[in-house]
């Protein structure tokens, strides 16, 4: 079986132990949670691995649209995005994102199911007012293929 040689990103860390006891995989670790480790009968190989004091998990609360209000004081978005494949497609969005006086806080990239270097892309967006949302959301509906908001809500602070 083909091995990476290095790390590799997956959906969830529970379920990345569960495949390495499923398919009896060898010289494989997953970053899981200790309960995870005890269900799948995985060895711990190094507990406590985070490297920052302040590392946190964010949870958000999930509504549909229609039941939704809007949020207090938004100052946060978080939405999915997809460019063409074209040289300076992504810079162009991040450009005319910023143009807007938003702050890019968040941007992950997953490959479109389907197709070869294409890519989602994630992205939290932090701004001081709406309307620099709303006319950074107007510049992305005209150069990205697609967009989608997850979400508006109140940036939340860390416990």
């Amino acid at each position: 079986m083909y091995r990476l040689p290095g790390p590799a990103e997956t959906e969830d860390t529970a379920l990345s132990a569960q495949r390495i006891h499923e398919q009896q995989l060898t010289g494989v670790a997953a970053v899981a949670g200790e309960l995870a480790a005890r269900l799948f009968g995985l060895d711990i190989v190094a507990p406590d691995i985070h490297s920052a004091a302040d590392n946190y998990t964010r949870f958000l609360v999930v509504q549909r649209p229609a039941d939704a209000a809007p949020a207090e004081g938004a100052n946060k978005a978080s939405l999915y995005f997809h460019t063409a494949h074209r040289r300076g497609a992504l810079a162009e969005v991040l450009t005319r994102v910023a143009a807007c006086g938003i702050n890019l806080s968040k941007l992950q990239s997953f490959p479109r199911p389907g197709t070869t270097w294409e890519y989602f892309f994630h992205a939290d967006l932090e701004f001081d007012a709406p309307e620099d949302f709303r006319r950074a959301l107007a510049e992305l509906d005209q150069i990205a293929e697609s967009v989608r908001v997850l979400g508006v809500y109140r940036k939340g602070g860390t416990y």
